[in-house]
């Protein structure tokens, strides 16, 4: 049971790791998206579905939290990621 135990945990870790190994190497593609650019992106949206300055703004502020956090974040159908 502990073996099983062990394996498993050894598979989710591996199973992260690359997750975050893909996500580094998507990130030097020149046509990626920076978290800044969705987070401008998100703005120009919000304004344009008729939000007020502010609150366009907590919409962008909340995209750049979330992409810096995960490490990427949707915006459409693409997808904005962290750079370091």
């Amino acid at each position: 049971m502990r073996r099983l135990f062990n394996i498993a945990i050894f598979a989710l870790l591996t199973f992260l790791i690359a997750g975050r190994v893909a996500v580094h190497a998507r990130t030097g593609d020149p046509g990626a998206l920076s978290c800044e650019a969705g987070a401008a992106r998100v703005m120009n949206d919000a304004r344009a579905h008729g939000f007020s300055e502010m609150a366009a703004g907590g919409q962008a502020e909340a995209f750049q939290s979330r992409c810096m956090v995960v490490g990427q974040a949707p915006i459409g159908n693409d997808l904005a990621y962290a750079r370091n």
